[in-house]
């Protein structure tokens, strides 16, 4: 794979978890005499607060990794994939549990209800945005593992050694007709 097609793809992916993550994940609504009343839908980004800066932190590797060399190359893709894989798998755990836990604060200011006391007749129903960010994170992490190991193989840029002279000195005529005009 070329450089600038695995950075390209690499920001199309962290760009689509970016839509993801902005999407609504999860859905709580209440039944208190019954009938049920829809309180409040969350996005991805208001119910886990370190989604946005993973996610900056993946374009700021991006320009890192189009600019440095290979060794650096390797320390910034070794630390993407650990940040992504580590979220990933923490967030996959919180997703399938729906831990809300994020949002007691709203969901207090909603309900009335401190979570201390324990809300009755609040129901979470995850959506599929969730899932959506979990598979184009773990493609992120899997695609920063590949440029991890054929990275070496992108063409190193061409340094220019060679210093162009800026001034030439004129050469000293040889003829008498050029010694005449040189004098002027």
């Amino acid at each position: 794979m070329t450089k600038s097609r695995a950075l390209t793809l690499w920001a199309a992916l962290v760009i689509l978890s970016y839509i993801f993550a902005s999407q609504d994940w999860y859905t709580l609504s209440m039944s208190p005499n019954g009938e049920s009343v829809k309180l409040a839908s969350f996005d991805g980004m208001s119910a886990y607060g370190n989604l946005s800066p993973l996610l900056m932190l993946n374009f700021a590797a991006i320009l890192v990794v189009s600019f440095v060399g290979s060794l650096a190359r390797k320390f910034v893709t070794a630390t993407i994939v650990l940040a992504n894989l580590a979220t990933a798998i923490w967030l996959g755990i919180r997703v399938q549990q729906q831990d809300i836990s994020g949002l007691a604060k709203q969901v207090e200011q909603m309900t009335g209800i401190a979570a201390a006391h324990g809300v009755e007749d609040l129901s979470v129903s995850s959506l599929w945005a969730s899932s959506g960010f979990l598979v184009a994170l773990g493609l992120t992490t899997a695609l920063v593992a590949v440029i991890f190991f054929t990275e070496r193989s992108w063409p190193k840029r061409a340094s220019k050694t060679e210093r162009v002279a800026t001034s030439r000195k004129a050469e000293e005529p040889k003829d008498a007709i050029g010694i005449w005009d040189s004098q002027r």
